[in-house]
């Protein structure tokens, strides 16, 4: 086994063609360890790239990657920053507004109430956008993987109005929903007739 000089030497044996630009920032990050900053607004994700040479240092894959475009990077430790050509990272310091690329996927515990405060079990959280969603258990607590890019859940029950909450950021969150008096009045319970007890 060799020690490895610097992050730059860190290789990457993958052929991209056509493939997403966030797919490839995962693939480097599992491949290497990198993490990704870079600013949200500046950075298309869904860019298609396509890289034959393989394999490569992953600062040749970048500049293949970054080959015509208006954005540069900056190998500091084990952290890659994209940003636009001139701008600067002062001291390694990572831009305020910049987003993480971890797994490419957040984790998002929680748990849904009434507007009394006791838990809904059976509550449906959805990523908003996807068909990723889950339930919330017995006493009102819910788990959801996040995909890229989503940064809010629709939360509904039956009899409530249904809720969408900014999550960005968010690791935990408690979300309260408030009685749909329309949605109640859609249901109507109806009995008739007769039964001796002895039947039932």
């Amino acid at each position: 086994m060799s020690a490895k000089v610097s992050p730059q030497e860190d290789t990457v044996a993958a052929n991209f063609k056509n493939k997403n630009l966030g797919d490839i920032f995962e693939t480097i990050t599992n491949s290497t360890g990198h993490k990704f900053f870079y600013e949200a607004t500046e950075v298309d994700l869904d860019r298609k790239v396509t890289v034959s040479k393989s394999p490569l240092r992953i600062a040749e894959l970048l500049d293949e990657i970054f080959k015509g475009t208006d954005l540069e990077y900056e190998i500091l430790s084990n952290q890659i920053v994209v940003k636009r050509k001139g701008e600067t990272v002062y001291s390694g310091k990572i831009p305020e507004k910049s987003v993480e690329i971890s797994n490419f996927q957040t984790s998002l515990n929680g748990n849904v109430l009434d507007e009394d405060g006791n838990p809904l079990p059976g509550a449906s959280v959805v990523a908003k956008g996807t068909t990723v969603g889950t339930t919330t258990d017995f006493d009102g607590n819910f788990n959801i993987t996040l995909p890229i890019g989503v940064t809010t859940v629709q939360v509904s029950y039956l009899g409530y109005r249904s809720k969408e909450v900014d999550v960005a950021g968010k690791e935990t969150i408690t979300i309260s929903l408030e009685p749909d008096a329309a949605a109640l009045e859609e249901v109507i319970v109806v009995g008739y007739g007769s039964l001796a007890k002895t039947k039932v």
